[in-house]
């Protein structure tokens, strides 16, 4: 247990975000926060790497948010180095958001390679189309991808994975990694990871990202715990607000919409910066979809994603009826009355807040998309065209809509747990708070017998103390 800390020092917990640290917001806060009022002793802070691979030259390398701390890879003096990372912070736990690309795999091998448990923490998609599907892959050439991972990522990984195996990079399926992840859209599914490569732990949404991890990762079941998404947290929040009479006239007119109104909830993506999509078909498709809401009379609340640009959604600032929301999406999805989407899974959580569900697909469509379309077919309705947005609307609002609870139930077991009476982030809790009980073959205190660098020692026994008192 850690009792005190300082800027850049030991930690109980480091929660680590491989892209921009916006997705600390939703993901991380809310666990921390949890963290800290059940287990005030224990130190937590974040890493991610923003800054470090030319995403924000902006971006601060070390900021405190929340209480929590939070740094940029690249405040380290060897940011390339994770162990070096790693024997700074010194670590007991280290909770990813990504474990199939480039850095999520480099740090869990460094990770297992110094004894530190490791957690998975689903965020959004993981890729789980067929061999067949990713085999589409559309080689969009990207500076800024490249640069990333030839001078951050790249390097990265390829140290972390030959300092164990000098031969490692001799392995087929490093060399397909490694080219896939350079030329990687959507389509791209990384090859199983080995052993070293997998977290100790994974913590999902549903039971199918359950039972993919474990045919598709390696994953054993003792191994994957169904947690669902702290996103869904707020939803009941929300309830408990509303039950009282508060919230929605307030919601309303800070956002200057008229609350008599229906309003349409559209759940953006960074579809034109991963170059899913061009930059002329997503302004053709925003400009049906405030064509649409315009002829209706709807409002329009059009959540954005971290990684959208802000010259690409500039175009509708101060639009009359249409607002652009950067966080709180759990009060977009609940103040709607539809909510549309592309492949989000944010879509989930209109499911659990029991809303009509519109998926639009973007072009071009192939496989690995219609794999991750599927799901919410099930219970919403595609459209592909301004005419078919219209046609649906007029249907559901002409219609009493009434969710199938019974069919809104089974797929959440499936897809997103969502359990009224217990909060997501309170199952992660459980979990994090007791890993000396769920993981008691994985060596503790291994920082006592290494010396990473020059970075020195962690003090012996204080960390094999539980984090729970």
């Amino acid at each position: 247990m850690r009792t005190s800390s300082k800027e850049g020092g030991p930690c109980d917990v480091l929660f680590v975000v491989p892209w921009a640290q916006a997705l600390l917001f939703n993901n991380v806060l809310p666990l921390y926060e949890t963290l800290k009022t059940r287990a005030p002793h224990i130190v937590v802070k974040a890493l991610h790497a923003e800054r470090y691979a030319g995403g924000g030259r902006s971006s601060p390398i070390f900021r405190s948010i929340g209480g929590l701390e939070c740094y940029d890879i690249s405040y380290f003096k060897q940011p390339h180095n994770l162990r070096s990372v790693l024997g700074v912070l010194q670590p007991r736990i280290v909770v990813t958001l990504d474990q199939s690309f480039l850095f999520g795999r480099a740090l869990i091998k460094a990770c297992r390679g110094l004894g530190i448990r490791t957690v998975f923490l689903q965020h959004g998609v993981i890729s789980f189309a067929d061999r067949k599907a990713s085999s589409e892959l559309r080689l969009r050439a990207q500076v800024s991808r490249l640069r990333r991972y030839a001078l951050h990522f790249g390097p990265m990984y390829f140290r972390t994975a030959t300092s164990e195996d000098p031969w490692f990079f001799l392995r087929p399926s490093f060399l397909k990694f490694v080219v896939g992840s350079f030329f990687r859209n959507y389509g791209f599914v990384p090859p199983k990871a080995s052993e070293e490569a997998r977290a100790d732990l994974a913590l999902v949404y549903g039971e199918a990202h359950s039972q993919k991890l474990q045919e598709v990762a390696g994953y054993r079941p003792g191994q994957v715990f169904v947690v669902g998404c702290v996103d869904s947290d707020e939803l009941l929040e929300i309830a408990v607000d509303e039950a009282k009479g508060l919230g929605r006239e307030r919601w309303f007119a800070e956002r200057a919409l008229d609350p008599a109104r229906p309003t349409l909830t559209y759940l953006s993506q960074p579809l034109v910066e991963d170059r899913a999509v061009s930059k002329r078909w997503f302004e053709g498709f925003l400009g049906d979809l405030v064509g649409v809401t315009f002829s209706r009379r709807l409002n329009l609340v059009i959540k954005i994603h971290p990684r959208n640009s802000a010259d690409v959604l500039g175009m509708l600032s101060g639009v009359p009826g249409v607002c652009v929301e950067k966080g709180r999406l759990a009060s977009c999805i609940y103040y709607s009355d539809f909510v549309l989407g592309h492949t989000s899974t944010a879509l989930s959580l209109a499911v659990a807040a029991r809303k009509p569900i519109l998926v639009w697909p973007y072009a071009p469509h192939g496989e690995f998309e219609k794999q991750l379309v599927a799901p919410f077919l099930e219970v919403g309705e595609m459209v592909a065209s301004r005419e078919e947005l219209e046609r649906a609307l007029q249907e559901l609002e002409s219609s009493d809509w009434r969710a199938d609870d019974a069919l809104y139930e089974s797929w959440l077991r499936r897809f997103y747990f969502f359990d009224p009476a217990r909060r997501a982030r309170d199952r992660m809790a459980d979990i994090l708070l007791s890993m000396d009980d769920v993981l008691p073959d994985v060596s503790v205190g291994m920082w006592a017998s290494h010396v990473i660098g020059q970075e020195g020692r962690n003090g012996g026994d204080e960390h094999r103390k539980p984090l729970q008192t």
